[in-house]
């Protein structure tokens, strides 16, 4: 009676630097979760790495580089699955009609006609599809993953991956394929994600984009994904909620309410045990709540299951710079240190070099 409703409290959690020890800001417990120790992000302007966190507060070390993480969260809703693969056959539909060698004009009427565009919108999205095909040769679709390597300009690897299944099963591959990767080739790594995609950055040793299909595998994406979440804040805090619901951890206490900081150091004080008892059932909820509501682990099996049959696709592209279909992950990767303006010129140059690139490359000898 005293502990009515399944909503979980959530709170601020105040942010220390740890040398000299002061409070820079606070953080939303939301984006905490996201946080994985090594992790940089922005905050008052400023660059940190995540250290550490102690019931609600986090402990950081300033960082004089890129962040890893953007420090926002967007306010559009996540691309749903049947949504992405509604965008992956109109990309199909028109790539089948640039491999016919349909003039130009006639692509535009149709683009026109079939989605009522003005004419600069369709000149824009036909200029789009022109210079990926034109630069990288592939046009990624619900039925085609382009996995595309270029290396950065100070040599680190970004090994992007060109998928349209939805956000929620893109979070599921990239954390797989992402802690695949650090175990095979013994490295960190870092991700930047977006509804069309994902990119996995490796910081020095090189890996063999041929055979990273077979890394992850339908058989093995859950287990994998398991153990990368299993000591992450985001599995602690959703360890809470589960908590709170099973009543383990208590909201109230003789008609007093029980802080979420409390709740939290109860919470892990109970995970400590519970870790260690197999099939715990509070566990076990914890993992499936991240599985099927934070990440969409079905339809990710599901798009491994159609890489393993041939139904879907793995194409391999090495680029000597990102393709236009992975300009805006480019830019949100430099979202926090970078200002509007000059992600406007970032993607201009990353245009003009695609461009230069393309007419270098047809030009006569």
């Amino acid at each position: 009676m005293t502990h009515v409703g399944t909503i979980p409290s959530e709170s601020s959690v105040q942010v220390f630097q740890r040398a000299p020890k002061e409070r820079i800001g606070e953080i939303d417990e939301p984006f905490l979760e996201k946080l994985e120790k090594g992790d940089t992000f922005v905050l008052g302007g400023k660059t940190y790495t995540f250290v550490s966190v102690k019931g609600m507060r986090a402990y950081v070390d300033p960082f004089d580089g890129m962040p890893t993480i953007p420090a926002w969260i967007g306010e559009m809703l996540p691309l749903e699955y049947d949504s992405a693969i509604e965008i992956g056959k109109f990309r199909e539909e028109m790539d089948d009609k640039m491999e016919a060698e349909e003039d130009r004009a006639k692509v535009m009427a149709w683009l026109k006609k079939e989605y009522r565009l003005e004419e600069n919108a369709v000149e824009t999205v036909f200029s789009y599809f022109l210079e990926q095909k034109r630069y990288a040769g592939v046009i990624p679709n619900h039925r085609r993953i382009l996995v595309e390597r270029y290396c950065d300009d100070m040599g680190r690897q970004n090994i992007v991956f060109h998928a349209l299944y939805g956000r929620r099963t893109l979070d599921a591959l990239s954390r797989a394929y992402a802690y695949a990767i650090s175990i095979a080739y013994k490295t960190n790594v870092s991700i930047t994600i977006n509804d069309n995609g994902f990119i996995v950055k490796v910081p020095h040793k090189r890996v063999d984009v041929n055979s990273i299909g077979g890394l992850v595998r339908s058989a093995t994406v859950e287990e994998l994904l398991r153990k990368s979440v299993r000591k992450t804040e985001l599995f602690k805090r959703r360890f809470r909620h589960c908590a709170v619901r099973g009543l383990m951890v208590l909201k109230q206490y003789k008609g007093y309410e029980i802080g979420v900081g409390k709740q939290q150091r109860s919470s892990a004080s109970i995970l400590t045990v519970a870790k260690k008892i197999a099939d715990f059932p509070i566990v076990e909820e914890t993992f499936r709540e991240i599985l099927e509501e934070v990440f969409d682990i079905e339809h990710a099996k599901e798009v491994l299951k159609g890489i393993e049959s041939g139904d879907t696709e793995l194409k391999v592209v090495e680029t000597p710079f990102p393709s236009p279909f992975t300009h805006n992950l480019v830019a949100l990767q430099a979202s926090d240190v970078v200002l509007m303006e000059s992600r406007r010129e970032l993607l201009r140059e990353l245009h003009r070099r695609v461009m230069e690139y393309i007419e270098g490359r047809t030009a006569p000898a």
